[in-house]
């Protein structure tokens, strides 16, 4: 879901909900769930909708966990635990993204597929109107950031030296095959909640995880072929989602 869309669907359900409010203050019809919980809902909801179309796992179930430990009293579901319900949730995700895992983009630099990954992302002018593409080699640290989507980015500098990466409720993929790094390390901090960032590192750097995760995964895919410099830091935390690293 690209951003326009993902605006007017997230209005249109803030509007729904709105409306929802002044009907039960008008009592055309009655309130059955607080308004915290009814705000939590719509935004789970969206999410499980929105995971459906981005073929996300992780934002699906884990958005149905969290449906099902609000409203299992309300709509009178068997009650269980809030650890099983979220330990459920990650081995179901775990288990769908293993029996249908995504298509690697197998990067090939020719003129025919140089810019075969912004298919994924309705960016057919392929010039970065709707993604981020780095390229300045006079800032330390690349920020990037996705939320309810799904955001390609592109770091293109011949001194990478940090990246600052938060996605929640979504995908974030970012590219570091164009990075060159001068020193003998560097670091990318992620910060990954409900939902999955994929790395995609060149195989001639080292990876070393140093990130905490909770109900989460690290994962990493392909060989390195690594002499053991540069080193890259993977730091941060990853909570109810997944970093997948892939070599190219």
């Amino acid at each position: 879901m690209n951003r326009n869309r993902n605006s007017i669907f997230w209005g249109l359900m803030l509007i729904a909900v709105a409306c929802y409010l002044i009907l039960c203050q008008l009592h055309i019809v009655t309130l059955a769930v607080s308004i915290t919980k009814l705000i939590l809902g719509v935004i789970f909801v969206g999410t499980a909708i929105n995971s459906i179309i981005e073929r996300s796992f992780a934002g699906f179930f884990f958005s149905l966990a969290f449906l099902w430990i609000i409203f299992d009293n309300i709509l009178g579901l068997p009650h269980i635990s809030t650890k099983i319900v979220i330990i459920v949730a990650l081995l179901l995700t775990i288990g769908f993204s293993m029996l249908f895992p995504k298509k690697n983009f197998n990067y090939k630099y020719s003129n025919q597929n140089k810019h075969a990954e912004w298919d994924d992302y309705d960016d057919p002018d392929k010039v970065g109107r709707h993604q981020t593409v780095f390229n300045e080699d006079t800032n330390d640290t690349f920020y990037g950031s996705n939320r309810f989507g799904a955001s390609a980015k592109y770091i293109n500098t011949g001194d990478f030296k940090k990246a600052d990466l938060d996605c929640s409720f979504g995908e974030l993929k970012v590219y570091f095959d164009s990075a060159k790094i001068i020193s003998e390390s560097a670091e990318i901090h992620v910060r990954q909640s409900f939902g999955s960032t994929q790395l995609f590192i060149p195989k001639e750097w080292q990876i070393i995880p140093k990130a905490s995760v909770f109900a989460g995964a690290i994962e990493e895919r392909n060989r390195n072929k690594s002499t053991g410099s540069p080193v890259v830091y993977l730091t941060g935390e990853v909570k109810f989602g997944s970093v997948i690293i892939t070599y190219v």
